[in-house]
């Protein structure tokens, strides 16, 4: 297994942090931790290693829209 260093992501929610990982030639993945107004939303996703680039580009997507329901939190908080 191999697993890149924690960076952060661009999210909706503001405060998003996460890493690649990979095992041997059969698994690639994305962990991510987003905050999401009062509360953490874990995001754990893997694919197959065949896989089109579209899944990695959906997951990431997917990881940037999560976040509060809009005018859910105070002006200024986010």
């Amino acid at each position: 297994m191999h697993v890149e260093d924690v960076n952060r992501l661009p999210a909706r929610g503001g405060e998003a942090y996460g890493f690649t990982f990979s095992v041997s030639d059969e698994a690639r993945g994305r962990v991510a931790v987003v905050r999401a107004g009062e509360h953490v939303a874990l995001v754990i996703a893997s694919w197959p290693m065949g896989a089109p680039p579209a899944v990695a580009e959906d997951v990431e997507a997917m990881i940037g829209s999560l976040g509060p329901p809009p005018n859910a939190l105070p002006p200024g908080v986010f």
